[in-house]
Parts: structure tokens; C-alpha cells; sequence
């Protein structure tokens, strides 16, 4: 059983990528794999944000408002998530997709709505993102980003639980990389990073 810890800005087009890529792997191999996808919000992420949308970086206001939006959304995500993970992962695609793809300015009206033509429940979806719980879920993720040593967006955490306990940061985050770490058969995590450090993967390692 593989488990992945994807580490997503909320609003970067490269990240929707590798979230489709890690359920594709999923896909093919038929359930072995659990998900998790957890909002990465930090000054990077920001700034990244800022330079994908064209904006001007060095423009107060409009970095803060961007900020909020970041965690506005990661917060609607961690509120869709508390009705089924997989409702929190389409939720976190169509929003981004509305943003992204569409052009629509984010606001919580626009959340709302694609809550309720997912069937979430728009109620408790409304009460969970102003929550504490989910504030505190979303903290969590950001320490749990700083235990593994993940600064970047896009970057991911595999653990193989037929191997050993610990875990393999993959920066920039492919389908690629993550089938090359995941399909191999290894005697332990320290031959599973040495194999993959002649692949041409010399970030890799374990944390």
C-alpha cells in the first residue's frame, strides 16, 4: 500500500496537473493507493500565484488579497473534505477550474454553488469553512508541510508501507517520478533512493 501526501497550492495551474496525475496512479493500481491532497499556503506560493495570474508583485494590497483567496479556498476545501475525501477532491477541481480555466473571481457565493451541484450539503458546508475545526485542519497541514520538509508547492510524499516508515519527498511532482518511486520492488527505502538517485532523481530523499 502506497500512501501519498500531495502538497498543492490552491490556485497554481501546475498543481491541478499533478493532482491528476496522482489519481491517474491511483487508477492504475486499482486502489492500492491512498490520497491526500493538503493546501500549501506560505510566501512562495503566494508569489508564485502572483507571477502565474501576470500581476505585479510588489503591489500590497493586491498580494494580500490574493493571500486571502488562497486560503479562502483552502479552507473550502478542507470544509468539502469533511463530507468525503473523494467530494473534497472534486470540489478542490472545480474550483480551480472556475478560477483558473474559466476566469471567474473567486468569492464565497461561487464556492457555495459548486458545493451544491456537487451534492454537498450547502448548510454544513457553510458552517465547516468558517470554522475553527477547519482552521485547525488547515494549520495541521501546514505543520505537517514543515515536519517533512516541504516548502514548494507541487512536491509530494510517498510512503511504502511494505518497505519501512519512512517517506520519500519528491520534489516537482510528476506522473512520471512518481511511477518511477512507486513501481519498483526494493529490498528498503535507503536501495529504493539509491536506485532512483541514478534515474536522474538527485533531489530525492528520506525524511
Amino acid at each position: 500500500m502506497f500512501e501519498i501526501h500531495l502538497f498543492v497550492n490552491p490556485l497554481d495551474s501546475q498543481c491541478m496537473q499533478c493532482e491528476q496525475d496522482a489519481l491517474k496512479f491511483k487508477q492504475n493500481l486499482n486502489g492500492h493507493v491512498r490520497i491526500q491532497f493538503l493546501p500549501l499556503v506560505n510566501m512562495q506560493t503566494v508569489t508564485n500565484t502572483i507571477k502565474q495570474l501576470n500581476l505585479d508583485p510588489h503591489n500590497l494590497p493586491l498580494r494580500n488579497r490574493i493571500t486571502q483567496h488562497i486560503l479562502d479556498v483552502a479552507l473550502d476545501y478542507k470544509a468539502a473534505s469533511f463530507q468525503g475525501r473523494k467530494k473534497g477532491r472534486s470540489f478542490l477541481f472545480e474550483m480551480q477550474d472556475a478560477i483558473m480555466e474559466q476566469g471567474q473571481q473567486y468569492s464565497s457565493s461561487m464556492s457555495i454553488q459548486i458545493a451544491r451541484e456537487l451534492g454537498l450539503d450547502a448548510e454544513m458546508f457553510s458552517e465547516d469553512r468558517a470554522s475553527k475545526l477547519a482552521k485547525n485542519s488547515f494549520k495541521d497541514d501546514q505543520k505537517l508541510a514543515q515536519e517533512m520538509g516541504v516548502t514548494d508547492e507541487s512536491s509530494a510524499v510517498v510512503f511504502n508501507s511494505t518497505i519501512e516508515q519512512d517517506g520519500i519527498l519528491i520534489p516537482n511532482f510528476s506522473y512520471k517520478s512518481l511511477t518511477e518511486v512507486c513501481s519498483t520492488k526494493l529490498d528498503s527505502v535507503d536501495h529504493f533512493v539509491a536506485n532512483l538517485k541514478e534515474k536522474q532523481h538527485p533531489s530525492l530523499h528520506i525524511i
